[in-house]
């Protein structure tokens, strides 16, 4: 028994009134006595009154008393019934697999045994779940359209928390499905973030195995968005099923015209392959690529599956390069062949001759033309990536630095950092320093001298700038780097910062000495560069089968890795984007439409319109984004599957301003009966990763036990 107070007003106060009425009160008795009143009376009357100016202090007091005990509660379960129509499939007896798991936990006791060892919330789930009561699995059909078992186990493990509130104890999950998901997502890492343990109820054996020789496209990956004549790259993933040995054909057309076809065939004890086709688009526009399966042998018998669709937008222009140096260095000469012999991208350097003079070297059809060094943002505005090498920020225009930094981080611009003996003093620009994916260091002006060792990070190696194709004859183009000769040495990465390239020969106490980093500062992304002394990958560096050196290959990826994911080209642009380029039929697509320029009217409005695949145009609904200025959204439903073609058009002032187009591709829905099979493996899968099992109902050994280390005392 415990016993607190809780006063309405402070003690003393309360001591001082019960004091005075108790005053009062003797005065009172006296009184009475002296009027002759008998005095048992007197004596009654005053213990009445003592009783109640007690009760009146405490009641001020507020007291309050606990008895505290603490009980065991036991573990909550959730049991998720898969009502979708996979799970109506029958199996021997005539009976669906829903029934037959169903019979069988009553039958052999563990629905009894799971009711006397938990608290069960029952859910009945196809794309999402949903409450039943606990005789509800009786009446369950599996009428759903679809399996989400993301979706579904997120659902209920939302619902048990509002129910049981944020400080209740993980509850176990039991799993009453064929396992055939159709999300489309990583269950099995969803299933671990839910820090739920997950069983599964093991179900009928499943049917004969189709032993059919068949090779398919699993997956295709592509830009969505490539300049005219730059290298537009597929990933195509090729999986077979008892079809070692076939010679088979990968297929590219573009607009149904073949422009690649790439041969292959699987060794026994391999079942995917990971083809890369590399084609450069000569006409610009939506392009309509197909890639297709077919056998070389015409004796063999193999199922190639379907063609994989896909768009992919071809824009004619060029990237707009902008050099500033204020030393002449050896690898200038090098960078400037590189870009100029690249039809993508356009040059434009500038070169101090000291006393505030410069240099301006520029390609004759560049589409920027600058009349002297630039001294404002409007003069940098169309350009997409600055090159910045060692230079003095401190001898600009005041304004200069600032709005360097505002283009990156507002605009979208692409930054490169090329490392010299002014990089230290960075540290009188702040708003320069604050781009760099690098932490400076007053030793960072005093070069580490060579020959160095570089190698690339694990990051750096899977990144696209030291990209490789898989199984390409230069494989090892990036692990058999020339050395270089001086590294300025920065103090270590900032926090999501990538490490591209380092050397293996020279540390702090952070780690190897960082020679290539980058990272993204707001809209923009920034590239450092540790080392002037990139041009010796040019003139010692091997040559490769197209008679490319390392460094043409690294400076034509690192261009094409910043170049900007959006430019403008005059004073009005229009931005179109979709949440994905690649949809399920069934999903609601999301439209973002963003106006730029300084000239656009206040009363600009945005009307866009959907071609559907059947050639019926649906207009759409464009208004004004709650959560950003000068943003427009609007989303529809895509319900068949097919090439999807967007075009929305900038208005205002009675006339149209800016017109722009895109495309989505559209998958069918994946059947639901299309696999009648028990996707055992997945299940097994979920299982183990967040520590539960498959359960058998008719070995007890194998049900769910409680949890005893996990459950929470109750304080009552």
């Amino acid at each position: 028994m415990a016993v607190t107070f809780h006063p309405v007003i402070p003690a003393w106060l309360i001591a001082a009134i019960a004091t005075a009425l108790l005053v009062l009160l003797a005065q009172g008795s006296m009184v009475l006595w002296r009027k002759k009143v008998p005095g048992r009376w007197i004596f009654y009357l005053a213990v009445l009154r003592v009783i109640a100016t007690g009760l009146f202090a405490v009641c001020l007091l507020r007291p309050l008393f606990a008895y505290v005990t603490r009980e065991q509660v036991r573990n909550d379960l959730l049991l998720l019934y898969d009502t979708s129509a996979s799970m109506g499939a029958t199996e021997d007896g005539g009976m669906t697999r829903l029934d037959l798991a169903i019979n069988a936990m009553h039958e052999s006791g563990l629905a009894q045994k799971l009711t006397d060892d938990f608290d069960v919330h029952r859910f009945a789930f196809a794309r999402t779940a949903r409450p039943i009561p606990a005789d509800g699995d009786e009446r369950l059909e599996p009428t759903g359209d679809q399996t989400d078992l993301v979706q579904a186990m997120g659902a209920a493990r939302d619902y048990h928390r509002q129910l049981a509130g944020p400080v209740a104890a993980q509850p176990c999950m039991v799993l009453v499905t064929d396992g055939n998901d159709r999300s489309g997502a990583d269950t099995i890492a969803a299933a671990g973030q839910l820090g739920a343990r997950v069983f599964a109820i093991k179900l009928a054996d499943d049917p004969p195995v189709d032993t059919s020789a068949r090779v398919t496209i699993a997956g295709v990956q592509s830009a969505k968005r490539v300049l005219i004549g730059s290298e537009c790259r597929f990933r195509a993933m090729i999986v077979q099923q008892y079809a070692a040995g076939t010679p088979v054909v990968l297929e590219l057309t573009e607009d149904d015209r073949s422009v690649l076809e790439h041969r292959l065939k699987f060794n026994a004890d391999r079942s995917e392959h990971k083809i890369d086709l590399a084609y450069h688009p000569t006409t610009a526009g939506l392009k309509r690529y197909t890639l297709r399966l077919k056998s070389s042998d015409p004796a063999a018998v193999v199922d190639v599956g379907d063609p994989y669709e896909l768009t992919v937008d071809v824009v004619k222009r060029n990237n707009n390069i902008l050099l500033f140096e204020d030393s002449w260095r050896w690898g200038f000469k090098f960078l400037r062949r590189v870009i100029e012999s690249d039809p993508s991208f356009s040059f434009t350097a500038f070169l101090s001759r000291g006393s505030g003079t410069y240099l301006q070297f520029a390609e004759p059809d560049r589409t920027v033309r600058l009349a002297g060094f630039p001294q404002s943002q409007g003069e940098l505005e169309r350009f997409d990536i600055l090159i910045l090498g060692d230079v003095r920020p401190q001898r600009w225009h005041p304004a200069m630095a600032q709005a360097i930094a505002r283009l990156v981080v507002e605009r979208g611009k692409s930054l490169i950092v090329l490392a010299g003996p002014n990089l230290a003093r960075w540290n009188k620009s702040p708003q320069l320093e604050a781009l760099l994916p690098v932490v400076l260091s007053p030793k960072t002006a005093t070069p580490i001298a060579g020959p160095l060792t570089v190698l690339p990070s694990a990051a750096g190696a899977a990144s696209s700038f030291l990209y490789n194709p898989p199984d390409s004859a230069d494989a090892a183009r990036w692990q058999q780097l020339p050395p270089v000769d001086q590294i300025y040495p920065p103090l270590r990465k900032r926090p999501a910062a990538t490490i591209l390239l380092e050397t293996p020969d020279h540390s702090n106490n952070f780690g190897p000495i960082i020679v290539m980093a980058e990272h993204t500062v707001g809209r923009g992304r920034v590239l450092f560069i540790g080392t002037d002394t990139l041009w010796k990958w040019q003139t010692m560096g091997e040559t490769d089968e197209s008679g490319q050196t390392p460094y043409q290959v690294f400076w034509q990826q690192a261009l094409r890795a910043m170049a900007p994911r959006r430019w403008q080209d005059t004073d009005m642009s229009l931005w179109l984007e979709t949440g994905r380029s690649r949809y399920t039929a069934g999903q609601t697509v999301t439209l973002t439409a963003e106006p730029q320029g300084a000239t656009i009217p206040q009363s600009a409005r945005i009307e866009a319109t959907v071609m559907m695949p059947d050639g019926r145009k649906l207009p759409l609904m464009m208004s004004s984004s709650p959560s950003e200025a000068g943003r427009f959204e609007g989303s529809f439903d895509v319900a068949a599957p097919g090439h999807y073609a967007i075009a929305a058009t900038l208005r205002g002032e009675g006339k149209m301003l800016v017109e722009v187009a895109t495309a989505i591709d559209v998958d069918a829905a994946p059947d639901e009966m299309s696999s009648r099979r028990v996707n055992t493996q997945l299940l097994q899968r979920i299982a183990t990763t967040t520590g539960g099992a498959i359960v058998d109902p008719a070995k007890p050994t194998t049900w769910p036990t409680p949890d005893s280390q996990h459950r929470p005392p109750v304080r009552v």
